[in-house]
């Protein structure tokens, strides 16, 4: 009765994701701080608008 109401207007209001969200991909780094990129292409497939890329090295 005395609740906010659950729903919002979503074009005008944008739902803030919760902290522990885990759709976000994270590159992990190694303990001196460099890049663990193993090459397993989830970046690149993950990319909703294909602006990450991999290159053979």
């Amino acid at each position: 009765m005395f609740k906010k109401p659950v729903t919002i207007q979503y074009p005008e209001q944008k739902r803030i994701p919760p902290p522990r969200y885990r759709a976000r991909i994270v590159l992990t780094r190694d303990p001196d701080g460099g890049e663990r990129c193993v090459a397993c292409h989830l970046c690149s497939g993950a990319c909703p608008v294909d602006c990450i890329s991999m290159q053979a090295a």
